[in-house]
Formats: C-alpha cells, sequence, structure tokens
C-alpha cells in the first residue's frame, strides 16, 4: 500500500474511532453554529468536554510537517480574526498532520508550537503522526502513548492515533464512513448521558480536604504510630465492644501515612467526581458514609486487627458505578463503558486480589464497603431520573443530612478524645472487657488487645497488644496428682523461655511454695531476654488445677504499664 493509500485508510479509520469511541462528530453536525471551523483541515471533529470546554480535532491536509505548519498557521489566523467563534466558547484545537519521519528536535519546537489566542480563550497545539515510526511528535517529546491532556489531542480517553497506528489491522482496507444520520444518533447518546451529570462535587471535594487536613494535622502533631491512630479513632474491636461506637465512624479519615492517603484519595477522586455529578450530593454523601461506615463494621466483625483508611468507602463508590453501570447501560457512551458497569470488574477484582496477597490489607473491609456501596444504589435514582428537583424533605436528603451529621459529630468527639482522652496505658487501664480463660475464670483484658489464634487444646489462650510489644498468656496445669510437680514443671517451662525470678534464691522458691499453698495465689516477676520483664500470677483452684497467667512486656514499659497489670491483676480470684 503506498503511503497516499495508507494515509487515506488510516484517516478514515481514525475518523470512524473517534466519533464511534470517544465522541468527536463533524463540526457542522455537532455545533452547526460553529460550522465556519470546518476551514481549518481536512476534517473537523468536535466535543464538548465534561469541563466546560470544546475540544477541536482537525486534521491537516497534506502528509508533511511543512503542510502541517502552513493549516495550522492558517488555522490560527482565521481564529484571531474570528473572534466571535469563541466568544461563549473555550476552545482547545489540535492541529494534527499525518504522514511519514522523523521531526527533528529544533523543527519540533518551531513548528509544533503552541499558540494561544483571545486572551487564552484559544488554544492551538500541533502535533505531527509518524505512520512509519509509529510515534506522535509534540513541540517537546515524541510520544508513543497517552501521555495526558496537555500534549494528548484525545484526552482523557487512549490515544487513538497512536493505537490504529500501532494495530496495522486498523490500516487494512478502506473504513466505511459514517453517515450523518450516525453522527446524529451517536452525538444524541452524548448528549443524554452528559445532560444527566448536572450534579457538584462539593461533598467528594469536603471529604477530600477534611482527610488530607486530618492526616496532615497529625503528622505536624508528631510521627503516625499506631498509638497516635488508635487514640485519633482507629477501629479497636475491643473498644468498640466497650461502647466507643463512633470508632465506627472515624477510621475512614485516617490512614497510616501519606501513601496510603494519596492512593485512598486519588479513588475518592477520580471515582466520587463521577458519582457525585451523576447522583447529586446528597445521594453521594448517603452512599460514601454508609460503604465507610459498614466497611469498618465488616472488619470489626471478621477482622481482628486495628484498622484505618478510606478504602472501603472507595470501594463502595466504585460498587454504585458497577450497579449503575448495569441498570442504565443503554445510556452511557462507548468511550465512558469502562467507568462504569462490567468495566470496573476488573480493576475491582485487580485490587481484591491485591489484598489476599499483601499483608496488612484489610479484605473484609474492602469487600464490605463495594457490597454497601453496590447496595445503597440499587435503591437510588440518578439525577437524571427524576422528574422534579428533589426537595428538602425527600427520604434520600433526610437520611444523608442525618448521617452527615452523626459522622460530623463522631468526628469531632474523636478530636476531641484525641485531645483530651487519656493516652493508649490509660486507655488500657481504663477500657477493659471480662474473658474466659483456661481454669473457667474470668480475666479482665485491655480492650486494645486481640486474642491470638488458639493453642492446640483448651488449656491455653493468648491476648497480643496491636498496639505496643506485649502479650498475656493464660495456662490450666493439671495439679491433681502432685501440685509440687506441676509447680516444678511450669517454672521449668519459663526457664525454657529464658526467664528467671527475680531474685531467683532458694529462699525465694521456698517461699512461692509456701505461698502458694497457704494462700492459693502467688505473684512475683521474672527478667528475661532482650530486657523483657513478666509479670507472673499463680492460683490453685481446688487443688486440683494449677491456673498461670503471665504477663509479658518490655522492661521500657514497665511503669507505663504498672496501672494496666494492676488492672488485669485485680480482676483475679483471690482464694481466700
Amino acid at each position: 500500500m503506498d503511503l497516499s493509500s495508507r494515509r487515506q485508510s488510516y484517516v478514515a479509520r481514525a475518523v470512524r474511532r473517534l466519533a464511534d469511541d470517544l465522541g468527536f462528530h463533524p463540526v457542522a453536525i455537532a455545533r452547526p453554529e460553529l460550522s465556519d471551523l470546518a476551514r481549518l483541515g481536512e476534517h473537523v471533529l468536535i466535543r464538548r468536554h465534561p469541563d466546560g470546554f470544546e475540544q477541536v480535532i482537525a486534521i491537516a491536509p497534506g502528509d508533511t510537517v511543512e503542510a502541517l505548519t502552513g493549516a495550522a498557521d492558517e488555522a490560527e489566523r482565521f481564529l484571531a480574526e474570528n473572534p466571535a467563534l469563541a466568544r461563549d466558547n473555550k476552545l482547545r484545537v489540535f492541529m494534527v498532520g499525518i504522514g511519514v519521519g522523523k521531526v527533528a528536535g529544533d523543527l519540533r519546537k518551531r513548528s509544533l508550537r503552541e499558540t494561544r489566542l483571545l486572551e487564552d480563550q484559544v488554544v492551538v497545539r500541533r502535533f505531527f503522526l509518524s505512520l512509519d515510526r509509529r510515534r506522535l511528535y509534540a513541540a517537546a517529546s515524541p510520544w508513543s502513548f497517552a501521555p495526558g491532556f496537555e500534549i494528548n489531542p484525545c484526552d482523557p480517553d487512549e490515544n487513538v492515533f497512536v493505537e490504529l497506528v500501532r494495530r496495522d489491522r486498523y490500516l487494512e482496507g478502506p473504513a466505511k464512513d459514517l453517515s450523518d444520520e450516525e453522527h446524529r444518533t451517536a452525538l444524541a447518546r452524548d448528549q443524554v448521558f452528559l445532560s444527566g451529570l448536572t450534579g457538584g462535587r462539593a461533598v467528594m471535594r469536603t471529604i477530600l480536604a477534611a482527610t488530607v487536613l486530618i492526616c496532615l494535622g497529625l503528622d505536624l502533631l508528631g510521627a503516625v504510630t499506631p498509638q497516635t491512630l488508635l487514640k485519633a479513632g482507629a477501629k479497636s474491636n475491643g473498644l468498640i465492644e466497650a461502647g466507643q461506637y463512633w470508632r465506627l465512624v472515624t477510621p475512614i479519615f485516617l490512614h497510616v501515612n501519606f501513601v496510603h492517603m494519596l492512593v485512598n484519595m486519588a479513588g475518592l477522586y477520580f471515582l466520587g467526581d463521577t458519582l457525585e455529578r451523576i447522583y447529586g450530593s446528597m445521594k453521594f454523601a448517603l452512599i460514601y458514609f454508609v460503604s465507610g461506615i459498614a466497611s469498618v463494621a465488616a472488619s470489626f466483625e471478621l477482622g481482628p486487627a486495628m484498622m484505618v483508611g478510606a478504602s472501603g468507602a472507595v470501594f463502595g463508590l466504585a460498587g454504585a458505578l458497577v450497579v449503575y453501570g448495569f441498570r442504565h447501560r443503554a445510556r452511557i457512551p462507548a468511550r465512558f463503558s469502562t467507568m462504569f458497569g462490567a468495566g470496573l470488574l476488573p480493576l475491582i477484582g485487580i485490587n481484591i486480589l491485591f489484598g489476599v496477597l499483601v499483608p496488612g490489607v484489610d479484605n473484609w473491609a474492602h469487600l464490605g464497603g463495594l457490597v454497601s456501596g453496590a447496595l445503597v444504589a440499587l435503591f437510588l435514582a440518578p439525577l437524571a431520573d427524576e422528574t422534579t428537583p428533589p426537595g428538602w424533605r425527600s427520604p434520600s436528603r433526610i437520611l444523608a443530612l442525618a448521617l452527615t451529621g452523626v459522622v460530623a459529630g463522631c468526628v469531632a468527639w474523636g478530636a476531641w478524645q484525641f485531645f483530651k482522652g487519656p493516652d493508649v496505658f490509660g486507655t488500657d487501664a481504663k477500657w477493659t472487657l471480662s474473658r474466659r480463660i483456661p481454669g473457667g475464670v474470668n480475666l479482665d483484658i485491655p480492650a486494645t488487645w486481640a486474642k491470638a489464634p488458639p493453642a492446640a487444646g483448651d488449656s491455653a489462650a493468648e491476648w497480643v497488644s496491636t498496639i505496643y510489644d506485649a502479650r498475656i498468656e493464660a495456662r490450666a496445669v493439671d495439679a491433681s496428682k502432685d501440685t509440687d510437680m506441676a509447680l516444678a514443671l511450669e517454672l521449668k517451662r519459663l526457664r525454657g523461655k529464658d526467664f528467671h525470678i527475680v531474685p531467683e534464691t532458694n529462699e525465694r522458691l521456698g517461699q512461692l511454695v509456701h505461698d502458694l499453698y497457704t494462700r492459693a495465689r502467688v505473684d512475683f516477676r521474672l527478667a528475661g531476654p532482650n530486657g523483657r520483664i513478666r509479670q507472673e500470677s499463680l492460683i490453685l483452684i481446688g487443688s486440683k488445677s494449677l491456673l498461670s497467667i503471665g504477663i509479658e512486656f518490655p522492661g521500657a514499659l514497665s511503669a507505663s504499664l504498672n496501672p494496666v497489670i494492676e488492672r488485669i491483676s485485680s480482676s483475679l480470684p483471690r482464694p481466700q
């Protein structure tokens, strides 16, 4: 195929794909009042960008950079002499030349320069597509991928020109031109969809700003640690059980670090911007907050670890967009199909798989947010389906306002607790939960401590602090045959972990045995490796069972943990 035929075939296919996939149509059909723009090039297509400006692609006649330069210069003169064309429209004009060869660096700067006209109301950018090199040349660099709106004539979709050149099958044979009626049908579908994007972005931007400010504020107050996050309102199963229900809300505004926050806020921005424009601010708030709270609730029911992050709420937005895509697929143009319905499922699947493979990611929260967002969207109608504007007494607005008030109250209470509430050790001393331990007795366990996976059998149990390095071990040892032997075996087991009694003397050991027989309970401390301390309590229960409760922690935390140890110790039975 010679160059002329190859170029003709390529241009025909590019024009068709611009119309089919990206919503560009001949200017005389899409905007009759701007039909004078048709003189800018061989094919002149236009679409209205969601951000309010008119995006024009003009394919320059000829197959050389010089031909592009001459056509672009003529287009700039024409636009400068006809300011009425841009009086009510911001125009972004992309002059694209199509031919072969390489554009040299100096020539690039001169021939592919950008021009701004009429006080920046009109911007003209020049590009040259090389069919043989498969590159799209801009003023700064040659691009073979879609680099972004500023130098990409097909933003925000994939770079149709480069994709067509990459895939030779698009260049085989002639392309069927779209009829005017086909252009009008596709244009009407675009306009119906875009006309439904009437909602604002206020709630999405407010949530985004609040989340960023909270993250910055915590960082300015010092390093963001698990202790800081717990005090600020992280999800802690025990504390929620103990009555701190506001922790079902506050985690969606907290993040482990800036990267964690930026990833979630990027998802909020890209998904939330579209969703709020479809459903309106109140319904968007309902979807986001219900999804966020449901994600924390799912983590509370199914995940023991501490949890923070807005990812569950962002998954809820994705779930709502999936539901919208399936329910209203007839109105969604092809160029927006990957943003809704089945088009989002691969992205959701990849993120869930990421959560499964990467330690520390709370997939229960993601799944809870995803399902709840989809369920809420099932009961909400988009703004385009409302025949009259919803009043302030509509159920969705009442629910959204009530829920927003609850969220704001929880965040405010969380802030109050952060500045006025007890520190982590004070929290552990104050908020405890009664738990059944081996031996059939109850023990007060700090609410922030999680139960470790069960050991073999039911004679041992362990709780681990989710905030600092400490653990509680409870064991029931059979003492029905020989109490002395049971005590000796328990002390031997502790010595096997390199712990020794402080101070360890024969008199001390004798006193322990005497006290255990006379009072049925002894308390003592052991020193271990790396400066670790173990607070040990041994209790005889009916001369049949020896109950061993050990609280193990770094010696550096001894002073801070004393009130916690006293609270735990005071809940132990004191035999008479």
